[in-house]
């Protein structure tokens, strides 16, 4: 967890940006990054793992971490610092309990840093602190009692994701919770959500027939669970960056 083991660290810089959309992946760095999304999403891949980060969420990418990202248009809060024994090495996301105001506080800690008035570091210190105790609390709320709750849920994902029928409402029936919490605990496990998950799941498996060139683009969406052909080829085109059809043809130049 972000901090585990250590409060130790140095804030280098504090900035405020606006990004287009775009792709790209980063190497390692050495510093550290804590960043909250005032608007707009970023989808992140890194160590195998997939995270998504939503507008008024807050992401951490330790030292020393590379990743990739495929981002809307977007602004954010980004503050680079150097933290001390760390022992935590994966990226992670974090939602407030109360958005508006985590933003206000980020906003204030740029607004502070920049204006660099006498002791600026302390006070930026300080309310960066009070912002990790904030986001610490959350993430801990989600207990290892609590995530075992939806292991049958997850397992139902990673069996029957191709299945058109499967709903957060079914594997949340299954964990025997609600389908709201099912989400949440989903989310604070795997930093994103059951329903991207299975799209992900989909995608993944899309891409290897689309490889093989067994089947049409309609079978494709078919054996993977998509119902409509139409939604498939929309949502492929805009997560893959190339539409089934090119993706298949690149692979199987003679068909």
């Amino acid at each position: 967890m972000l901090l585990q083991g250590s409060v130790a660290f140095k804030i280098l810089d504090i900035y405020k940006i606006k990004r287009e959309e775009r792709r790209g992946a980063t190497g390692a760095r050495p510093w550290a990054a804590i960043a909250f999304r005032l608007a707009g999403e970023s989808r992140f891949e890194s160590l195998g793992r997939v995270y998504e980060a939503n507008e008024k969420s807050t992401i951490y990418i330790p030292e020393g971490v590379g990743f990739s990202r495929r981002g809307s248009e977007e602004e954010l809060v980004i503050i680079h610092l150097k933290i001390y024994d760390a022992e935590h090495k994966e990226i992670e996301i974090f939602e407030s309990g109360a958005p508006a105001a985590t933003a206000n506080e980020f906003i204030t800690l740029y607004e502070e840093w920049n204006a660099a008035r006498a002791g600026y570091q302390h006070r930026c210190a300080a309310i960066l602190l009070g912002i990790l105790a904030e986001l610490s609390a959350i993430k801990e709320s989600a207990s290892p009692y609590k995530l075992r709750l939806i292991e049958r849920g997850e397992e139902l994902i990673e069996s029957s994701y191709f299945d058109p029928t499967l709903t957060v409402a079914r594997l949340a029936e299954v964990s025997s919770v609600s389908p709201e919490y099912f989400r949440a605990l989903y989310k604070s496990a795997h930093g994103t959500t059951p329903h991207k998950k299975i799209e992900e799941l989909r995608l993944a498996r899309a891409k290897r027939l689309l490889e093989a060139g067994d089947f049409s683009i309609s079978e494709v969406a078919e054996e993977c669970g998509f119902r409509d052909t139409k939604y498939f080829t929309a949502l492929f085109t805009k997560r893959v960056g190339v539409c089934p059809r090119d993706y298949k043809k690149a692979y199987n130049p003679s068909l």
